[in-house]
């Protein structure tokens, strides 16, 4: 299988990390960490968007504009404090530091969607 999404730089792997598919949440009160868009030829754009709460969770979006495809929004457990990278007001575009699981779920849900 051929990977349809580029990344930058590897991600982190860890055992002990875990994504799980929540609810969608609301973003409003959240930290934005991180968003990229990956635009394939005739079809929607496909959005990844990373926050983080007050209390120090990791969430993630999966979405899109069209009205056809299913949102999906993950927790990412178990992810050390220490690599959550600083924000300045706008994604630096670094990816170096999403874990490799959450990298899949995306991938997986761009392959589905598509």
């Amino acid at each position: 299988m051929t990977k349809m999404i580029q990344w930058d730089y590897k991600g982190t792997k860890s055992r002990q990390l875990k994504v799980n598919a929540i609810e969608h949440f609301d973003a409003r009160g959240k930290r934005y960490l991180y968003g990229r868009a990956d635009q394939f030829p005739r079809r929607a754009c496909f959005y990844l968007d990373i926050w983080i709460d007050k209390t120090g969770r990791l969430l993630a979006r999966c979405w899109s504009h069209g009205i056809d495809y299913d949102w999906r929004s993950f927790e990412v457990l178990g992810f050390p404090s220490s690599l959550i990278p600083e924000f300045s007001g706008k994604s630096s575009g670094d990816d170096s530091w999403i874990p490799e699981s959450l990298r899949r779920e995306y991938e997986e849900w761009v392959r589905e969607e598509f």
